[in-house]
């Protein structure tokens, strides 16, 4: 994987899967994730690891505007690079928006002061936008 990771917690191992198979499985990682406590460490979701490129970006965006029922949500990620580690919350409300996925890849290169425009376009041409 790249020096330049971007980290999505509380996902299954069904959401990595997903994400693997559209990014490739060289640039997808999961990481088990326990609860403490009550829940006495039992496996309840986890991390997946993206190697953060435009592909990334819109599989990540696809797989987060999908699953959600409710129309108002956000996720905390962190970004990695070789440098620093930035966190991230990423806001979806499908009531403002007609274009949710392209939202959230906004919002993502507006954190990272990073140019996603590849992303965007991805995502024009993308048949499985919701």
């Amino acid at each position: 994987m790249s020096d330049n990771n971007i980290v999505v917690h509380g996902l299954s191992r069904l959401d990595y899967l997903e994400l693997a198979k559209r990014v490739g499985k060289d640039e997808a990682k999961y990481q088990s994730e326990h609860k403490t406590g009550d829940e006495y460490g039992e496996l309840v979701s986890g991390a997946v690891i993206l190697t953060l490129t435009p592909i990334a970006l819109t599989a990540l965006s696809i797989l987060l505007a999908r699953r959600h029922k409710q129309s108002v949500f956000s996720y905390i990620c962190e970004v990695k690079t070789s440098e620093v580690v930035k966190r991230i919350e990423v806001h979806f409300d499908t009531s403002e928006s007609e274009a949710p996925n392209a939202d959230i890849i906004k919002q993502i290169g507006e954190s990272l002061k990073i140019d996603v425009s590849a992303a965007l376009r991805r995502l024009a041409e993308s048949k499985e936008i919701e």
